[in-house]
């Protein structure tokens, strides 16, 4: 797996994570994914990771309960 794309996804993805945060009015303060210490970090990165390995599986179609075009990856659960 490429961890520069690895690290763009955990970047992108706390950043979601803080935006909600906001959003919900939480007032602890929040830190930019850069100015994170590495443990921190590799916790993100262990979900962007997971995210990265299943995305065939998590298509647009299983997401929307539709069925794949014809050579489209397996449904999961199929």
């Amino acid at each position: 797996m490429h961890e520069d794309r690895v690290e763009a996804l955990a970047a992108i993805l706390h950043g979601v994570g803080m935006e909600e945060r906001k959003r919900q009015g939480v007032t602890l303060p929040l830190r930019a994914y850069h100015e994170l210490p590495e443990s921190i970090k590799e916790y993100t990165r262990v979900v962007a990771r997971f995210v990265l390995a299943h995305c065939d599986e998590f298509s647009i179609h299983n997401l929307l309960g539709l069925r794949p075009p014809p050579g489209a990856a397996r449904e999961v659960g199929a």
